[in-house]
């Protein structure tokens, strides 16, 4: 548990994201060490990593980008669940364009409509993933 962004109170040094200023240190402290996947539960065959989101903040660290790019280059003993940030007035963001692009990526557009049915797929096809369903 940390604080990792503020609007006042942190160091000139640290990068901004719109209002907010970025504790790189105390983000990649905290975010790092969970992006290593466990091993997997007796009950799974494979283990599971959230990544809350990839976002504007979290790229200010290249460590962080960097530690994605392993997991998602690892071979499959993970499933990798996570939100990227959407394109903002038209402007991309070459990392997550670069995320969804990826083979072992599958991107899911949410929006208030298909919420709940993506919802539900997303939580049947990790099931299936980590072995605690079958296939189908």
């Amino acid at each position: 548990r940390g604080v990792l962004s503020r609007k006042a109170g942190l160091p000139a040094h640290c990068p901004r994201t719109g209002a907010y200023a970025v504790d790189v240190a105390a983000f990649e402290a905290l975010a790092l060490p969970a992006l290593s996947p466990p091993p997997p539960s007796a009950a799974a065959r494979r283990s599971v990593v959230v990544i809350d989101e990839v976002g504007r903040m979290e790229l200010h660290s290249a460590a962080f980008q960097a530690a994605v790019t392993r997991l998602l280059a690892s071979p499959a003993e993970a499933v990798v669940f996570g939100a990227l940030t959407a394109p903002i007035y038209g402007h991309r963001v070459p990392f997550c364009d670069a995320i969804a692009a990826h083979g072992r990526v599958s991107v899911d557009r949410i929006t208030q409509k298909t919420r709940d049915a993506v919802r539900e797929a997303l939580q049947r096809r990790l099931l299936r993933e980590v072995g605690l369903r079958e296939e189908g």
